[in-house]
């Protein structure tokens, strides 16, 4: 089985590799390095002519001579001694601008602990003692600057921030995952943020298949230690492919990726184990964007274990007595709750009216038990606290509103959701406040893996028929550059805007949508090679309209 699920990760990982021709490797005489010449010409590996101002390597040939850097003499003894000192870097409140990112030099300190603390600092090795080149110095750095900052969000900041920087010190696979998360980061802002081509995909891709070489290298060794790389380097590589926006390449590389978390926790059984925690979370917080407004079957097991889901689901609900005094028991109750919501099948239902009525009453009262508790022990929040706390609020509006319309009557069709108005207008409200909020305020576009506001606020836009607010939200999405795992706000602010136009054909800005015109349920369909996706819709099935019509959305 551990077998298996090693070849099944590595077959997964494969769809990254690119068919990129093999350079062959040249041998030549041994001699002493230049280290003299101009910036471009080192980059192309050329012998620079080293004339001054600008060398003829590159005017001949039509380029920008970048100038000479005059570096340290390697050679020196204040260069060794200064050398061996490690690099620590403190990530700002905001992490938002590169240049106040600068690495500060400190003496030799003893390497701390795998996810051993919860400070702004952390372990960060400076990029040029490894044997990488110029290019991919620059994106493991904005890597370890920019992108784990962004990634990390308002969860999983342990994984981002300690586990993965910490790891790819020693793991070659890790290391060159990062660059080349790096590079299509980079490459993800200047996309959205300028007219510049998409010059660094084949890059990140080649880096990606360097990984995947050292990684299949690694797992000959089935030890605990080589699985637990494979299950970071696994969620890397989930992370490559929402950011290129490949939905299925992403879903089947975590399908791969849970199978050998599994297993690895079959050998790792401590509950208590901190590293465990860690894994189960940062799974748990992926695996949260595909079950919202997925395709059922994409996951779905061909042994149909309904009975194990219904014991599981048994044990959670009867902890739900339990106070919530943090951000994660928080956190693991809503993630647990919206996979409730969102997958239960009619066929078999696991909620009863009593079931419902309990999570009902504990949606409404833990975030006062939140508060009791950090009243007690006489802190202030932090702003990521503070920002964590309102995405929660945002996704228990949304989850109530997905259980407590489902104990209306069934002729009440998709009309039932106009009884949660005020529900609505809270959750528009705390998008609102969020966007408007300093972390939220970015001149470039930003991309994260963690749980976010997109999902909830097209959903109440998409179920709420109030045009007043349907416009709100309609604004708040077109004016926010930012993709939350497979959410993007482009998209989704046009597929919204597509279904307010298909229920609103022949109506006046006065009149209520009727329930004949009313979608009940949609999929996206993204097309291949075009900017356009195609919309299945389903009209309000309380008049037996069983039937799929779709449209197809062109991106202007």
């Amino acid at each position: 089985m551990l077998a298996e699920s090693i070849s099944q990760l590595a077959q997964l990982t494969g769809i990254m590799t690119v068919a990129a021709p093999q350079a062959k490797k040249l041998t030549r005489e041994s001699a002493s390095k230049v280290r003299t010449g101009c910036q471009t010409c080192k980059i192309r590996h050329k012998k620079c002519d080293e004339t001054r101002p600008a060398c003829r390597m590159c005017t001949n040939t039509g380029r920008t001579c970048d100038g000479y850097q005059t570096g340290p003499d390697r050679r020196t003894r204040a260069f060794r001694s200064n050398r061996n000192a490690r690099v620590v870097t403190m990530l700002p409140a905001n992490g938002n601008a590169l240049e106040r990112l600068a690495p500060v030099a400190i003496a030799a300190a003893p390497r701390p602990n795998m996810v051993s603390g919860s400070g702004p600092l952390f372990y960060m090795a400076d990029a040029s003692r490894f044997s990488l080149t110029q290019d991919e110095r620059h994106y493991l750095n904005f890597f370890k600057l920019r992108t784990v900052s962004q990634f990390s969000s308002q969860f999983g900041r342990v994984f981002w921030l300690q586990m993965i920087p910490q790891m790819g010190e020693s793991e070659p696979a890790l290391r060159h995952a990062s660059i080349a998360m790096g590079a299509l980061h980079w490459n993800f802002v200047e996309k959205r943020s300028s007219a510049r081509a998409s010059a660094n995909d084949p890059f990140a891709l080649q880096q990606c298949n360097r990984a995947i070489s050292y990684l299949k290298h690694e797992l000959t060794d089935k030890s605990r230690a080589h699985l637990e790389i494979a299950l970071v380097t696994c969620i890397m590589f989930i992370s490559f492919a929402l950011c290129q926006g490949d939905y299925y390449a992403a879903s089947r590389l975590l399908e791969g990726g849970s199978k050998l978390l599994r297993d690895w926790l079959a050998i790792n059984p401590d509950p208590n184990s901190s590293i465990r925690i860690i894994f189960i979370k940062a799974f748990t917080h992926i695996n949260f964007y595909f079950l919202i407004f997925a395709d059922p079957g994409l996951f779905s097991s061909p042994s149909g274990e309904k009975s194990a889901d219904i014991s599981k689901v048994e044990n959670f609900l009867s902890g739900l007595s339990a106070p919530i005094d943090n951000l994660g028991k928080a956190g693991g109750m809503i993630f647990h709750l919206c996979a409730l919501a969102m997958q239960e099948d009619p066929r078999v239902r696991v909620l009863t009216n009593n079931k419902r009525h309990s999570i009902l009453a504990k949606l409404q009262t833990w975030t006062k038990e939140f508060s009791d508790s950090s009243a007690n022990c006489g802190g202030v929040s932090l702003l990521k606290n503070n920002l964590a706390f309102n995405v929660l609020q945002m996704w228990t509006e949304f989850i109530y509103i997905m259980i407590a319309a489902e104990q209306w009557p069934s002729d009440r069709g998709e009309m039932k959701y106009d009884m949660f108005q005020h529900r609505f207008e809270r959750a528009l409200s705390l998008a609102k406040e969020l966007l408007n909020s300093g972390f939220f305020q970015s001149s470039t576009p930003t991309f994260s893996i963690g749980t976010g506001i997109i999902p909830p606020l097209f959903f109440c836009a998409y179920k709420c028929r109030d045009p007043f607010l349907r416009r709100e939200a309609l604004v708040l999405l077109r004016g926010w550059q930012f993709q939350e795992g497979i959410w993007e706000t482009p998209t989704a602010a046009y597929v919204l805007e597509k279904i307010i136009e298909i229920e609103r054909r022949g109506l006046s800005q006065e009149e209520i949508v009727p329930e004949t015109r009313r979608i009940e349920s949609m999929r996206v369909e993204i097309l291949p090679g075009s900017q356009s996706i195609r919309l299945w819709f389903r009209r309000s099935q309380l008049y037996n309209s069983t039937d799929w019509e779709s449209e197809v959305v062109i991106f202007s």
